[in-house]
């Protein structure tokens, strides 16, 4: 006669729990007004972690979560830094920034003509990304410092006086 004993053992296994960690995030990035920007930004962790996006300026504006995040026709108020987040619930949130910078051609906003007695004062004030560069003319002749004539240029302001 044959016989088997059969032992049982109770085995157990412990998940042991990884905080989220950004394991990669886009560079920064340029791009014209209009274009599409695509940004992305890959986690680890145990339990797999959300990704989630959301511009540090507009804070009020939702997007999708996910590991990338897709613009289309970007305008230059979109411009600024975005951040990436991941988060599983084992620690606080991974986080990393980046910026998005949008070029837009120069225009002129302002253009102000002032004279005195003795002096002219010529104004202009311009926006566009990057800051425009400044060049004034009389007629078809570019004007340049010297010899009664001052220009001063600050951000997006540029003066002129003669």
């Amino acid at each position: 006669m044959f016989s088997a004993w059969c032992l049982l053992v109770p085995l157990s296994c412990a998940l042991s729990a990884v905080p989220a960690m950004i394991s990669s995030v886009s560079s920064d990035v340029s791009v014209m007004e209009g274009g599409n920007v695509s940004l992305f930004c890959t986690a680890r962790g145990k339990p797999e972690p959300t990704v989630s996006w959301r511009a540090v300026n507009h804070p009020a504006k939702k997007y999708p979560s996910g590991e990338q995040l897709d613009i289309r026709g970007i305008a230059r108020e979109q411009a600024g830094e975005y951040e990436c987040s991941a988060q599983n619930g084992v620690s606080a949130p991974s986080t990393k920034t980046l910026r998005v910078t949008v070029n837009y051609p120069p225009t002129i906003r302002e253009m102000k003509f002032t004279r005195s007695a003795l002096t002219a004062l010529l104004r202009c004030d311009a926006l566009g990304a990057p800051t425009p560069a400044f060049e004034w003319y009389r007629g078809s002749k570019r004007l340049t410092a010297g010899h009664g004539t001052r220009i001063q240029t600050l951000g997006s302001h540029s003066w002129s006086w003669h």
